[in-house]
This record gives C-alpha cells, sequence and structure tokens, in this order.
C-alpha cells in the first residue's frame, strides 16, 4: 500500500515502527487543513501495461564465481522475494555500459550494508524472473559494483543449475524504447 501526501511517499512496511505514529499524526494534520488528496491507485493491469511498454536488452556473458557476500544479505533477498545469493556474469568487453546500471533504488537494510543502497532492474534468466543488483553507495549514489568491468549480478526467484563458464543469456528488463 503507497501513501502520497504532497511530496511525502513511504512504502509501509518499509517504516521503522516509530515512523508509523509519526506519519499518521502528519497525515491527519494535512487531512484537517485540506491538503490531502485522495487518488485511486493505479490497478495491476495497468502496472502492467505499463512495464510491458518497455523494451529489454539482452546481454549474453559467462558465469562466473562470485564473493560469497549474499550469506549477509538475508534481509535484502527477503524483502525483494529473491532466492538468496547472486549470478555474477562477465560480459564482453564491448557492452554497451549503459545496459549497466540499474534504474530502481531498493535501501540496504543488513548490517553489512550500513552505508549502502542497490540499484536493481527486472531481469530473466532461463525463464525464471528476478532482479539485476548493483550495490551503490548510500550517500553519494556511486556504484560499488563490478560493472566497470562488465560484470553483473542477478538474482532470481528460485535457484537455478549452472556449470562454471557457462555461457548465459539474460534479458534485461525495464528500458525506455530510447535508450535501446
Amino acid at each position: 500500500m503507497w501513501l502520497k501526501v504532497s511530496t511525502y511517499e513511504s512504502r509501509f512496511d518499509q517504516l521503522n515502527r516509530g515512523q508509523l505514529p509519526r506519519l499518521i499524526r502528519h497525515v491527519q494534520k494535512a487531512w484537517a487543513a485540506g491538503r490531502v488528496r485522495i487518488r485511486e491507485a493505479p490497478s495491476r493491469k495497468a502496472e502492467k501495461r505499463e512495464r510491458e511498454d518497455l523494451a529489454s536488452v539482452f546481454v549474453k556473458g559467462t558465469y562466473v564465481s562470485g564473493c560469497n557476500h549474499s550469506k549477509y544479505r538475508p534481509k535484502l533477498y527477503e524483502d525483494l522475494g529473491l532466492w538468496r545469493g547472486t549470478i555474477n556474469i562477465q560480459l564482453p568487453a564491448e557492452t554497451d555500459g549503459r545496459f549497466l546500471i540499474p534504474n530502481e533504488r531498493v535501501p540496504g537494510r543488513d548490517p553489512i550494508d550500513a552505508d549502502q543502497d542497490f540499484l536493481i532492474r527486472p531481469c530473466k534468466l532461463k525463464g525464471v524472473v528476478g532482479y539485476q543488483i548493483l550495490p551503490i553507495d548510500k550517500v553519494t549514489g556511486d556504484a560499488r559494483g563490478h560493472h566497470a568491468s562488465k560484470k553483473i549480478e542477478i538474482s532470481l526467484k528460485k535457484e537455478i543449475e549452472l556449470r562454471p563458464d557457462e555461457v548465459i543469456e539474460v534479458e534485461l528488463q525495464g528500458f525506455d524504447e530510447a535508450t535501446v
């Protein structure tokens, strides 16, 4: 459930326990002052149509082992509904860098992520949906992943079997037609 009051927007499930009473008081004051407009949220069908209007980019690379940081991020994977772990894919050097930076920011909520958030982008690998994940600095927004060396991290809704050095193709979703 989303709530938007003037420029304040938050997801209820991302609020800390102490923030909810403050948010409720804020909404009550705004309501009393006549500053609250209620509008119907877009339907799931409208959201799906909107996503379908966006383009996908297919990238092919080689599966490589990672650093095993995923074991320290249980909340991130739980919040996104993902199997815990990432698939690291080394892309060819000629891969266009515009496609390596995801477009949606999510907060880092595990102790290891005290100073970083994540950029994510919907993707699909071997028919399984998930997200491309890129850690970023919480303050500056600078990327911390291995995208500069043309390596991307993918996390999926369920575990899949991969062989070391297997060549795989990933569908990165949600690109504006003008970008592709």
